[in-house]
């Protein structure tokens, strides 16, 4: 990153507030069915339906 930007901010404003201040959203799920060939969400993102309903783990961090 550049030391002039980093170095150089407003009380509150420094990278490390920054980077605490960024919102978060943790999903937890079997990775086959985020990302495997056949069953995935990531890759058929406009299938729909019970058949394609996940049990996952979800929080606001």
């Amino acid at each position: 990153m550049d030391p002039r930007v980093t170095r150089r901010t407003q009380p509150g404003y420094g990278l490390r507030d920054s980077l605490l201040d960024l919102p978060t959203v943790s999903v937890v799920l079997p990775v086959d069915h985020l990302f495997g060939a056949k069953t995935d969400i990531y890759a058929h993102t406009e299938m729909r339906g019970m058949d394609w309903e996940r049990a996952k783990s979800m929080e606001w961090i």
